[in-house]
């Protein structure tokens, strides 16, 4: 004969919340319960009103109408029509230097007055090209060292070359190797005019050198203030709407500072540092309402009247495939629960993380620094701004 099972215990505790719990079903002594089983991972949720994601906000609007392509660091890129601009100022500039070049042998003969043979006339006029050439390939390294990276109609058009994976100006070295690609392509003309049609069709808006040298041409004298926070909704419950306001507060803080600085490479850099902190506030915000989203479904599960639901069936040996689903219905919402007291904590965790950030380019902005110390505050953003995008995806319905 068969002993009754007990009744369901008067008291259960869930599991801490500080990780995803285990679901683990209520015993009593002397009787053992059928164990849940694996709990496969549930559909992904339908999304649609009240809450939503933002969407990333469209990149900004450049001159007659055109889009923006953007370096990884969030620098606009030059269009072909800048491109051609500058490159046209830049042959004004250097027209002048190769015609004294090419006038130097007329002028040594007409002061000496000596008439040189076939041969020494072979020798100058060698030495004349090669020198030529050395000009046109030099003159965007040397005036981007005299002009702080910018030839003169880059500088002009406020056009400069950068580093494509860390944004830092480009070198001597990958200058000339630029100029000496550029020289082949149009000489043979076709090359070059065929990379400009295809460069305005690419997303990243780069020619075929600026990727074989690994470069930008950015467009510093059209940069766009930097991007607005997308705002889902004006009203966002606690905790998620403090977690959101915090980070807008951090990025207004920084522009307050920033405002009062004059032009110069202390405002280039502080405007670096505030395109970056305004992309974790983005972030923040798509991490809240994912939050939010997840804060939603378990206000809509009553976690007590599943657990009762759980026992009275796990009580009855004859229930064992409802048992066995409502055990799986239980262990989904309890995941779900601790799911979002971990992606609130570590919204607050990232969320001083940007304050302290933010307080390190306040610094910068009122104290001197060195370039050490900017390039950490950059890569600390860039590592915050991957870590508010892990969250994001933890919190998502794969996570589930």
């Amino acid at each position: 004969m068969v002993d009754p099972l007990p009744g369901p215990p008067k008291s259960w505790t869930p599991p801490p919340m500080s990780r995803p719990p285990t679901f683990v079903p209520p015993s009593s002594a002397g009787t053992r319960l059928p164990p849940p089983p694996s709990v496969p991972p549930p559909s992904p949720p339908p999304t649609g009103p009240p809450f939503q994601v933002p969407l990333p906000p469209p990149p900004p609007i450049g001159p007659h109408g055109s889009r923006w392509a953007r370096t990884p660091q969030g620098r606009p890129v030059a269009t072909v029509g800048q491109r051609i601009a500058a490159r046209a100022i830049d042959f004004v500039v250097v027209i002048p230097l190769l015609m004294l070049l090419v006038g130097v042998e007329a002028i040594i003969r007409a002061v000496t007055g000596v008439e040189a043979s076939e041969t020494e006339s072979d020798w100058v006029s060698s030495m004349l090209g090669f020198f030529l050439l050395l000009v046109f390939v030099s003159f965007d390294p040397i005036a981007s060292l005299l002009f702080r990276g910018a030839t003169p109609g880059k500088k002009a058009t406020g056009r400069g070359v950068i580093r494509w994976e860390d944004g830092s100006p480009a070198g001597g070295l990958v200058l000339w190797g630029r100029n000496v690609l550029l020289f082949l392509e149009w000489v043979m003309v076709v090359p070059g005019v065929v990379d400009l049609a295809l460069t305005a069709q690419r997303d990243d808006g780069r020619t075929w050198i600026d990727r074989a040298t690994g470069t930008a041409v950015i467009s510093d004298g059209d940069t766009p203030p930097p991007p607005a926070a997308p705002v889902a909704h004006a009203f966002r419950p606690e905790p998620w709407g403090s977690l959101v306001g915090a980070a807008a507060e951090a990025r207004s803080r920084l522009a307050r500072t920033v405002t009062p600085v004059p032009p110069g490479p202390l405002r280039e850099r502080l405007e670096e540092v505030s395109v970056r902190v305004a992309a974790c506030e983005i972030e923040c915000v798509r991490v809240a309402d994912r939050g939010l989203q997840l804060s939603q479904a378990v206000a809509e599960t009553d976690l007590d009247a599943l657990r009762n639901r759980y026992r009275t069936a796990a009580a009855d040996p004859s229930r064992g495939s409802l048992v066995e689903a409502y055990g799986r219905e239980l262990a989904s919402a309890e995941r779900l629960a601790g799911l979002v007291v971990i992606t609130t904590q570590r919204l607050q965790q990232l969320g001083a993380e940007l304050n302290s950030a933010v307080n390190t380019g306040i610094e910068i902005a009122l104290a001197p620094s060195n370039d050490k110390t900017f390039e950490l505050l950059l890569d600390q953003l860039d590592g915050l701004r991957a870590s508010l995008e892990v969250v994001e995806q933890d919190a998502g319905p794969t996570a589930i």
